[in-house]
């Protein structure tokens, strides 16, 4: 690609540009945090998406220019690696694609955003690319690779099983991810290898990746993360209760109780299993200014209670715009509601936790309760792949419709 300028006549264009990159790196990193948010649903996701593409568009329309606006600005975070990245796809030039990867070497912050990328584009534009990737001798781009047709769910085949057997922790991770994302329970024996991995992503990924394909050893290495790894504690915590059957969990998570270490990790264990029993342990632990949210959260993952409009918040300020629970006010609220939950029943966003349900939610519940429903549908089902909730909301709503779970 030819070098570009801006003379001093181009002023306004290149404003329109700057402002067009900015504001597509910015809503990229607004979008990321939406993805556990419980004020968005689907509808909330697919609008906001518009946004982004709007953006992204007006750089694409102005091709050199957009991309030397985008790239003159630099790219300092996940948002502007992922608004790189659509550009160089755009153009379909290799020295682009090569331009945005080398600057972002093995920065992982910074491949997340270039996958995201990689997921937002049409699964056709990478037909070529993404081999390249993967016959590559470079486990970096060999990730990356493995990483788009997973967010695709399109199956890698042997270079996945390849990915599988190699040493390199930041290849072999996220292929075990891929391996549950994608449903590939033929290669559970090599996930289970992996169980008692030295990297702790690889020992993570091992036990999710095992416990979506229905491994029986998947549990004890779930519970040993939950000891021992302060990054993955609370994420090991959510897949071992969804995965245990009732009784098993309640027992666990009971046995639980008494750790103050590990509160956080009970919090939000309590959502996962759904079971209304312990709503009692949530209310009290949303007086903890540094528990509230946690404890909120899992309130709202069993009850599918709307706290904005049942007034659930305490006062804030005009300075202050956080919204925090009130104990009182949730307390008043489940007297009048615990009598339509039955006290052993799991549940999810108030309704009866069941594959049906699991399918409503994906289209009607909001994005922490959409991600939950695609684990439980998964579980259910070791052979079948995770719905991919972070995909773009119309693709979402198009694979929804394919699958005839709803009309949208």
């Amino acid at each position: 690609m030819t070098s570009v300028t801006f003379g001093r006549h181009d002023t306004a264009l290149y404003d329109v540009l700057e402002e067009h990159a900015e504001e597509a790196a910015i809503l990229w990193e607004f979008r990321w945090q939406a993805l556990a948010d419980f004020e968005y649903d689907l509808d909330d996701l697919a609008e906001l998406d518009e946004r982004v593409e709007a953006h992204l568009d007006g750089l694409r329309i102005a091709g050199e220019c957009g991309w030397v606006t985008c790239k003159n600005l630099g790219w300092t975070g996940r948002g502007e690696y992922f608004t790189a990245m659509n550009l160089a796809m755009s153009h379909g030039k290799r020295d682009l694609l090569n331009e945005v990867l080398s600057e972002a070497g093995g920065n992982l912050e910074a491949l997340s955003g270039i996958v995201s990328a990689l997921g937002w584009v049409e699964a056709n534009a990478l037909q070529g690319i993404v081999k390249q990737w993967l016959d590559s001798e470079n486990p970096v781009l060999r990730r990356i690779g493995i990483a788009a047709c997973a967010i695709h769910r399109v199956d890698p085949g042997r270079y996945l099983d390849a990915a599988l057997m190699n040493s390199a922790p930041e290849l072999l991770s996220r292929a075990l991810k891929a391996a549950g994302e994608l449903g590939r329970n033929d290669v559970l024996p090599l996930v289970e290898q992996h169980l008692n991995h030295r990297d702790e992503d690889c020992r993570f990924w091992a036990a999710w990746a095992a416990a979506l394909l229905g491994s029986i050893h998947a549990q004890q290495a779930l519970k040993s993360l939950v000891r021992s790894s302060a990054k993955y504690r609370v994420r090991a915590a959510d897949i071992l209760l969804r995965a245990m059957d009732l009784d098993t969990a309640g027992r666990w998570l009971a046995a639980m109780l008494d750790d103050r270490e590990g509160v956080i990790v009970i919090l939000s264990g309590i959502g996962a299993l759904g079971v209304p029993k312990y709503i009692d342990v949530l209310i009290e632990n949303m007086k903890d200014d540094r528990l509230c949210d946690v404890a909120g959260g899992a309130f709202m993952m069993i009850t599918g209670v709307d706290a904005g409009s049942e007034d659930l918040y305490m006062a804030v300020s005009e300075e202050d715009s956080k919204q925090q629970f009130d104990p009182d006010k949730v307390r008043n609220w489940w007297r009048k509601e615990h009598v339509r939950f039955q006290k052993n029943t799991r549940y999810l966003s108030g309704e009866e936790l069941n594959s049906e349900n699991c399918r409503k939610l994906l289209v009607t519940g909001s994005q922490p309760v959409r991600q939950a429903a695609a684990l439980e549908l998964a579980l259910e089902a070791p052979a079948a792949a995770l719905f991919e909730t972070r995909a773009p909301g119309y693709r979402q709503k198009e694979k929804l419709k394919s699958l005839s779970m709803a009309l949208l």
